[in-house]
């Protein structure tokens, strides 16, 4: 068997030194594709976890409203129904001390065709009661899936971790293979790695410090219940205050009639 001369051994391991950096740097470059698309991977868990914490925050200030619009409520609806209360007792005064005249049929009809028009805006106001009584439970139903989206912000969290802990794996199994086989390169790997903390800084940075906006504006629902509350009280004390006063004329009609009939024995 013939020896192979210096020579032809050093061209040798030429070659085969170019077949392996061939191989390594094929290698590098997919390990680096790859990095970037994990990295895109990341940029989109992380907006779809500021999208999450935004409408948490929204969520929370609507609820926050809501309960002080319904205090506030609470207590002009109080504020009227004494007010009402205090009008009703002038109103049942002032048509005590009014005399009797020819007019009372005329007038009683008038009471009465404003009674039945009370009754029917009474009736149209209870409506619109049911309806905000239904948008409430939905929101009450919003609630409830709160619990839904906290559940899913935990499980991107843990996604995020595990495609963190997937892309620094990757990079260690590739910085291994490649100083098995050139061991001159370390300084241009731990560039790349640093490159790659850098980027997850920025990601992080990015998460706590992007801006979002909260709307301040009262929900139509809100202003909506407060306004039916105050009419529903209002047409209810001016119904009973107007059929009080058909009670009183009526009570007035049937002393006349006993006095006229005695007069008449």
């Amino acid at each position: 068997m013939n020896s192979l001369s210096p020579k032809e051994v050093e061209d040798s391991i030429s070659v085969v030194s170019e077949l392996g950096l061939e191989t390594l740097e094929k290698t590098l470059s997919q390990t680096q594709r790859q990095l970037s698309e994990r990295e895109q991977q990341l940029l989109q868990s992380q907006l779809s976890c500021w999208l999450f914490r935004r409408r948490r925050a929204d969520f929370s200030l609507l609820r926050n409203q809501f309960l002080t619009e319904g205090k506030k409520a609470e207590k002009q609806v109080a504020s009227l129904k004494e007010a009402l209360k205090t009008q009703c007792s002038e109103l049942e005064k002032n048509l005590l001390e009014q005399k009797q005249n020819s007019s009372m049929q005329k007038e009683t009809a008038t009471i009465e065709q404003v009674a039945q028009d009370n009754h029917e805006r009474a009736r149209r106001l209870m409506w619109e009661l049911s309806q905000m009584q239904q948008e409430y439970a939905e929101l009450k139903t919003q609630m409830v899936n709160q619990k839904d989206l906290e559940r899913k912000q935990v499980e991107i969290s843990e996604a995020m971790r595990t495609l963190k802990s997937e892309v620094k794996d990757e990079i260690r199994a590739s910085l291994k293979n490649l100083n098995q086989f050139l061991p001159e390169l370390p300084a241009d790997l731990e560039a790349i790695l640093e490159r790659n903390e850098h980027l997850e800084g920025g990601l992080e940075s990015l998460k706590e410090n992007f801006p979002f906006a909260l709307s301040e504006k009262p929900s139509p629902f809100e202003e909506k219940l407060n306004f039916s509350h105050v009419h529903i009280m209002d047409e209810h004390w001016r119904g009973e205050a107007l059929r009080e006063k058909l009670r009183h004329r009526e009570d007035r009609l049937k002393v006349a009639l006993l006095k006229e009939k005695k007069n008449k024995l």
